[in-house]
């Protein structure tokens, strides 16, 4: 296994990655949903 000079800093990135598109996805998600939607 090649790894980068960092692995746990590209872990760490890879993660803080993908957990701000999970809530950015999830926040759109709810933004465009509770437009329309009457409580």
């Amino acid at each position: 296994l090649d790894w980068p000079p960092h692995p746990l800093a590209f872990l760490a990135y890879q993660a803080l990655i993908s957990v701000g598109f999970a809530i950015g996805f999830v926040w759109v998600h709810e933004r465009l949903l509770t437009r329309g939607a009457p409580r």
